[in-house]
C-alpha cells in the first residue's frame, strides 16, 4: 500500500493508468522533469487498475529509485473515476493535477495547471483543446466529431470550454468532495457540475496528442458511461429497477391508452373527448404503477415535498396531452392518417414527454442546493425545447391567420418591395412554400428559423453581457415570453425583424463593448437585412448613435471608418426596397411616415404601456428593472438600446394611434437584465441572485406553456363541452373558402367566365379565401372591396379595378350590411340575392358568412 508522504505546497501528478508498459517511464520521467524546472515539489502516484503488462513492475523500480514515484495497485475495482478519488485519499500535495498516462496530455503543462491553483488564482484549472493555442493533431474526423459532441453535451451543465478534458488541477479537499461517477468516468466533470455557484475556473491551452503505443480506451462502453454520467449530474438516473419498472408500466399505459381511444371512437366519441379520455386513462394508470414499480424511492415522498412533485407531475401531464393533441391533429389533418393510426404517434410523443418530464423535473432524484444551477439550466432547455416542439407541430394545423394569408398573397406576387412592408416576409414565405408545399406549415417555416437564428443571437448577447450562466435564462425568457413566442410561430414582418434586430444587438455590443472592429460589418448586415424586414429597425442605429455620443470610451468610434462602411453595407443590402420604392413614387415611406401623422391626433400612453405589459408579462417588465439595478458598468447598454427605441415609440403615442406588436423587437435588449432576475444563484463573480422575484417565474413560465398549449388545441381539437369562440379562432377559413368555391362553381357553368371573389373588407377575406382556394390559383382570382372604392392596400397593385370590368363578382362578408350597401349598385349592373353560409369547425357552429353574387362590374365610379 503505498505510504504518505508530509508536504506542503505539494502537487501530486495522478497517473491512472491499466496496462501502460510502453508510456509510463517516459511519461514519470517527463513529469519529474517539468517539476524541476519550474521548481515545483511534485509527487508521481500512479494508481494502477489491474495491469497485467509489467507496468506495475516499472513503477516499483521508480519507486526504489525515487522517493516522488508511488504506486497504488487497486484489484478489486476499475474505473477511471474511482482510480482519481482513490489516488486523491493517499496524495500527499494539497493540489492534485490528473492526466492520462498514454503521453496525449503535455507533460509540460503540469506546472501551467498546478500554479494558478496553489497561488489561489483559481479553484480548477483545465488543460483545454478548444481555446486559442489548444490542438488536436492528427486526430480523424471522427474522433473530432466524437470529442466536440461531447464536449457541446456537457457545456449545456457547465462553463468551461473543454469539460471533458480529463488534464486538470484541483485542490486535494475538493477531489474528495467529488462523488464517483456513475461507470467511472469524467471525475473533472463531476466537480464542475456539483461545484459550488462561482467557482472560478482558468482554462490553459494544451496540445492533445494521439497516445504512441497501445490501444485507445475510447469505445461504446466508455460513450454509454458518459451519457449515463450526464444524465445522473442532472438528478434524473434511474437504477436498472426503476427503469424496467417504469418502462414496463409505461408500456401498459402506452396500450391501455389505445384501446380506450378505439373504444370511444367505436362508440362515436368525438375525437377530442376519446383523446382526452384514453390520455388521462393512461397516465393515472402509468403513475400508480409506476409509484409501485418503476421509481418507489422517488415517489415516497410524504407531505409537501410529495405535493410539490405530484404537483410538477400534473404539469408535465398537461403540458403531454396538449402537444399530444396537436400531433394527433397534425397525423389525422395534414398527413390523412385515420384517427385510430395518427393515434399511435400521438400517444408515442406524450408517453416520451411525460416519461423525460417526470424523471427529470417531477421526480428528479437529487436536487440539492448545490445542485441548483443545473437544475435551472436543465430547466430552461426543457422549456425551450417543448415550445419549439409545440410550435413545430401546431404550426401545420392552426390555420392562418389572416395577416399570414396576405404575406402568402405576397410571395404569390413577388416584387423587390410592397406598399406597407419591404419584401423579406414574401421572400421568406415563398422560399418555405417552395420547400414545404403550400400549407400552414410551409407558411410558417420562416418564422420558425428566423425564431431560431434570433434565440442565438440572444443567448450570445446575453452570455457577453452578463455571463454564459445568465445565457440560459435568456433562452428561457425568449422562448416564454409572448412576443417573442408569437414571433416564432406567426409569419410576420415581425418574424425577420426580430433576427435582424437580435442580431445587430449582439454585434453592435462587439463593437462599442468588445472593441472587435469586425462586429461593425456585422451590424450592418443585420440593419441592411431588417430594413428588408421592417423600417424599425432604423431605432437600432439611433440607439447605437445615442451610445456612441454618452460612452467616452466608444467615441472614438466617430473617428474610424468602420461604421461608416456598415452604412454603406446596409444601404447596399436595402437596394432592392429603395428601388422599388423610388420606381412607385416612394408609396411605402408615405405610407409608413406621413400618411400615419396625418390622422386626428390619438392619446394613446396607456394603451402602449399595456401593449407592454402583454408582449412581455409585468414580470418581464420588474425583471428588467431589477436586473439594470444591480448591474453594474454594462447596464448602459441595455439601458440604451431599451429606452431609446421605447422613447419613440411613446413620443408617438402621444398623438397616433398605437400597434400591439410595435415594441415587441424592443425587449430583446432587455432579455439579458431580465435573465438576471430568473435564477436563484448563477455563480457570477459579482454573487448576483435571483432576488425577489425569482420565486415568482417558476408559475408564471408553466402558466404560459400551458395558455399556449391550451389555447393551440382548443382552436384546432376544441375542447369537451366548451363552446366554440366567436372570435378569431371560431373561424374556419378553409370550410368557408369551400363554400364559396361551391358558388364559384356554379356561377362559372352558367355564365360560362371565370367570376372575381372579393372579400368584402380590406384584406382579411380575400387574403384567406385566396391561401384556402383547392381548385385554381386563389392569388389570382380572389381580390378585396378595392373593387368598391375602398383602400385595399397591395389589393390595389394587383387587382387595378380598371381591369375587371364586365366581370361577375362574387362578394363574401362577414355581415349582412357589408352587401347590402347602397354604393354597391353604381359599381355593377346587377346584383342577385344574399344568401348566408353557416361555417362550423370540428363538428361545433362558428360563425356566419354572406355571399352575393354581381354581374357586370363597372369599374371604379367617382362619388
Amino acid at each position: 500500500m503505498a505510504k504518505r508522504l508530509p508536504a506542503h505546497g505539494r502537487v501530486t501528478v495522478i497517473l491512472p493508468t491499466r496496462d501502460e508498459v510502453h508510456n509510463i517511464d517516459e511519461v514519470v520521467a517527463r513529469v519529474l522533469e517539468e517539476g524541476d524546472r519550474a521548481s515545483l515539489d511534485v509527487e508521481v502516484l500512479v494508481v494502477d487498475d489491474t495491469s497485467t503488462d509489467g507496468t506495475r513492475e516499472r513503477v516499483r523500480g521508480w519507486e526504489s529509485r525515487d522517493a516522488r514515484v508511488r504506486l497504488l495497485a487497486r484489484d478489486a475495482e476499475r474505473g477511471l473515476a474511482g482510480a482519481v478519488l482513490a489516488g486523491a485519499r493517499f496524495a500527499s500535495g494539497e493540489v492534485i493535477v490528473v492526466m492520462d498516462a498514454d503521453l496525449s496530455h503535455p507533460a509540460s503543462a503540469v506546472a501551467a495547471l498546478a500554479r494558478p491553483v496553489l497561488d489561489g488564482a483559481c479553484d480548477m484549472a483545465i488543460g483545454s483543446r478548444y481555446i486559442p493555442g489548444g490542438a488536436t493533431p492528427g486526430w480523424p474526423f471522427s474522433r473530432r466529431l466524437i470529442s466536440r459532441t461531447a464536449a457541446t453535451l456537457a457545456r449545456l451543465l457547465v462553463d468551461v470550454r473543454d469539460p471533458c478534458s480529463g488534464f486538470f488541477a484541483v485542490r486535494k479537499q475538493t477531489l474528495l468532495e467529488a462523488r464517483k461517477a456513475p461507470g467511472g468516468f469524467k471525475i473533472g466533470l463531476e466537480i464542475l457540475a456539483r461545484s459550488q455557484p462561482g467557482q472560478r475556473v482558468e482554462d490553459i491551452p494544451i496540445t492533445f496528442r494521439t497516445r504512441a503505443h497501445g490501444a485507445s480506451k475510447l469505445d461504446a462502453r466508455v460513450v454509454l458511461s458518459y451519457l449515463a454520467q450526464l444524465v445522473d449530474l442532472v438528478g434524473a438516473g434511474p437504477s436498472g429497477r426503476e427503469a424496467s419498472g417504469f418502462a414496463l408500466a409505461a408500456g401498459l399505459g402506452f396500450l391501455l391508452d389505445i384501446a380506450i381511444f378505439h373504444a370511444l371512437l367505436a362508440e362515436g366519441a368525438p375525437l377530442a373527448l376519446a383523446h382526452l379520455t384514453s390520455f388521462a386513462a393512461a397516465i393515472s394508470a402509468t403513475c400508480l404503477l409506476g409509484a409501485w414499480a418503476g421509481f418507489p424511492g422517488r415517489h415516497c415522498a410524504r407531505g409537501s415535498v410529495a405535493l410539490t412533485r405530484y404537483g410538477a407531475f400534473i404539469a408535465v401531464a398537461l403540458l403531454a396531452v396538449l402537444l399530444r393533441g396537436g400531433v394527433l391533429a397534425l397525423a389525422h389533418r395534414s398527413l390523412g392518417l385515420p384517427a385510430p393510426a395518427a393515434i399511435v404517434p400521438a400517444a408515442l410523443v406524450a408517453a416520451m414527454t411525460s416519461y423525460i418530464g417526470g424523471v427529470f423535473f417531477a421526480f428528479r432524484a437529487s436536487d440539492r442546493p448545490k445542485e441548483l444551477t443545473v437544475s435551472w439550466r436543465l430547466a430552461a432547455l426543457g422549456v425551450s425545447a417543448y415550445l419549439l416542439g409545440l410550435r413545430c407541430v401546431y404550426a401545420g394545423v392552426v390555420e392562418l391567420l389572416p395577416e399570414e394569408a396576405y404575406y402568402w398573397n405576397y410571395s404569390r406576387h413577388l416584387d423587390l418591395g410592397y406598399l406597407d412592408h419591404p419584401p423579406m416576409v414574401a421572400w421568406l414565405v415563398w422560399l418555405g412554400t417552395a420547400v414545404f408545399g403550400q400549407s400552414e406549415w410551409g407558411v410558417r417555416a420562416g418564422a420558425l428559423a428566423a425564431s431560431l437564428v434570433a434565440l442565438y443571437f440572444s443567448v450570445r448577447l446575453a452570455a457577453n453581457l452578463l455571463g454564459r450562466p445568465y445565457a440560459y435564462a435568456a433562452a428561457l425568457l425568449f422562448a416564454v415570453l409572448p412576443f417573442l413566442f408569437g414571433t416564432g410561430f406567426f409569419m410576420t414582418p415581425d418574424a425577420p425583424l426580430v433576427a435582424s434586430w437580435a442580431g445587430a444587438l449582439y454585434y453592435l455590443e462587439g463593437a462599442l463593448l468588445g472593441g472587435r472592429p469586425r462586429a461593425w460589418l456585422g451590424a450592418g448586415i443585420c440593419v441592411g437585412l431588417g430594413l428588408l424586414a421592417k423600417y424599425t429597425i432604423l431605432l437600432v442605429p439611433l440607439a447605437a448613435l445615442v451610445y456612441l455620443l454618452l460612452s467616452p470610451s466608444s467615441r472614438r468610434w466617430l473617428r474610424s471608418p468602420r461604421p461608416y462602411a456598415a452604412s454603406l453595407v446596409t444601404l447596399a443590402l436595402a437596394s432592392p426596397m429603395l428601388l422599388w420604392n423610388a420606381q412607385h413614387g416612394w408609396v411605402s415611406f408615405v405610407f409608413q411616415g406621413s400618411q400615419r401623422w396625418s390622422h386626428a391626433p390619438r392619446f394613446e400612453v396607456a394603451t402602449l404601456l399595456s401593449h407592454v405589459l402583454l408582449l412581455i408579462t409585468p414580470l418581464g417588465v420588474a425583471g428588467f428593472l431589477w436586473g439594470v439595478a444591480r448591474s453594474s458598468a454594462k447596464r448602459r447598454y441595455g439601458l440604451v438600446f431599451t429606452l431609446v427605441p421605447l422613447s419613440v415609440f411613446v413620443l408617438s403615442s402621444f398623438r397616433n394611434e398605437t400597434k400591439f406588436n410595435w415594441t415587441g423587437p424592443v425587449w430583446l435588449a432587455a432579455l439579458p437584465f431580465m435573465a438576471a432576475s430568473v435564477f436563484p444563484s448563477v455563480g457570477a463573480a459579482d454573487g448576483w441572485r435571483g432576488g425577489p422575484l425569482q420565486r415568482f417565474w417558476k408559475p408564471t413560465v408553466i402558466a404560459l406553456m400551458l395558455f399556449y398549449g391550451a389555447l393551440f388545441h382548443y382552436d384546432v381539437l376544441g375542447w369537451p363541452g366548451a363552446p366554440r369562440p366567436l372570435g378569431p379562432l371560431g373561424k374556419s377559413w378553409r370550410a368557408l373558402s369551400h363554400e364559396v368555391e361551391e358558388v364559384e362553381g356554379r356561377v362559372r357553368t352558367r355564365t360560362g367566365q371565370q367570376p372575381l371573389i372579393v372579400g368584402m373588407d380590406k384584406y382579411n377575406l380575400a387574403s384567406e379565401l385566396a391561401f384556402y382556394a383547392r381548385h385554381g390559383s386563389g392569388a389570382d382570382k380572389t381580390t378585396s372591396d378595392n373593387l368598391f372604392g375602398r383602400q385595399g392596400l397591395m389589393y390595389d397593385f394587383w387587382f387595378p379595378p380598371g381591369h375587371h370590368v364586365g366581370r361577375s363578382l362574387i362578394l363574401v362578408g362577414k355581415d349582412r350590411q357589408a352587401l347590402e350597401a347602397p354604393h354597391l349598385g353604381r359599381y355593377v349592373a346587377s346584383l342577385g340575392p344574399i344568401r348566408e353560409l353557416p361555417v362550423g369547425q370540428n363538428g361545433a357552429e362558428g360563425r356566419r358568412y354572406f355571399v352575393r353574387v354581381a354581374h357586370g362590374y363597372r369599374g371604379r365610379q367617382e362619388p
